[in-house]
């Protein structure tokens, strides 16, 4: 008894059809046997299977970038939290800055209440020294060189 066939007349791209030629020249190989075989493997494999394979390296290696930008991105917030601590911790310094010289600058002022305004000599050497004092803050908030400390000041003197 001969199996049932179906005739299928097909085209194919002309190098695909040498190399089912090709392949039919061996010995007990027929175009048919080779078509035949190349469809029931691609029938049992599925296209599905191998689609779903290619999906998978994909998704695998977008998770692996995904990781490695959630790991970036957790240095990037602790770096933003030290920077946020320090901003904070120098706005304290500041402050504490401020209210140690406003503290000072009002006990001279009641220290200094009943000594008289200077006149005539003194009032012209009391206005240089304001003078060179206002200037050298002026080039301190001017220039990008942190301040002096008074013993660098002691230094120079």
């Amino acid at each position: 008894m001969m199996d049932k066939k179906v005739r299928f007349e097909f085209l194919i791209e002309p190098d695909l059809a040498a190399r089912v030629n090709a392949l039919a020249k061996e010995p007990g190989a027929t175009k048919t046997d080779i078509i035949v075989k190349a469809i029931k493997v691609f029938l049992e494999r599925g296209i599905e299977s191998e689609f779903a394979a290619q999906t998978a390296m994909r998704f695998d290696r977008l998770s692996r970038e995904l990781e490695s930008v959630n790991r970036q991105l957790a240095v990037f917030q602790q770096g933003y939290e030290v920077a946020q601590s320090d901003r904070k911790r120098i706005l304290r310094g500041g402050q504490l800055t401020y209210e140690i010289l406003r503290r000072f600058v009002r006990l001279s002022l009641e220290l200094s209440a009943h000594i008289p305004m200077p006149e005539g000599d003194a009032k012209a050497v009391f206005q240089e020294r304001w003078g060179k004092l206002a200037d050298q803050v002026n080039s301190q908030f001017t220039s990008d060189e942190p301040a002096s400390t008074p013993t660098e000041e002691r230094g120079k003197a």
